[in-house]
């Protein structure tokens, strides 16, 4: 397994830390010597929302910008998505924009 970092944005759209925040994100982790990635909290796996959740769709979206179905080393739809947002956010609204002035 690869794994992947995630930022804390994605953990919150992703698992139900309001059903409970003391849990681990990663309990399938294991530092060099063995240890549990989360030692105190090695048996209690954070949960994912449900389907019949309002955050369900945002939680969906984390695991597409991963590289689903299979988590990959491709963040294609991440660049892809955010290509779109990028053009919209900087070549959408003044068309009459002029260069910056060389002086005042």
């Amino acid at each position: 397994q690869n794994p992947k970092m995630m930022l804390h944005t994605d953990i919150c759209l992703f698992y139900d830390l309001d059903a409970n925040s003391n849990c681990c994100t990663r309990t399938d982790l294991f530092r060099t010597d063995g240890e549990s990635h989360c030692p105190t909290q090695k048996d209690n796996q954070c949960i994912t929302y449900g389907g019949d959740h309002p955050r369900w769709e945002a939680s969906e979206a984390v695991i597409e910008y991963l590289g689903a179905p299979h988590v990959e080393d491709d963040n294609e739809n991440f660049y892809e998505a955010f290509r779109r947002a990028w053009f919209k956010a900087t070549m959408n609204g003044m068309g009459d924009l002029k260069p910056v002035a060389d002086s005042c």
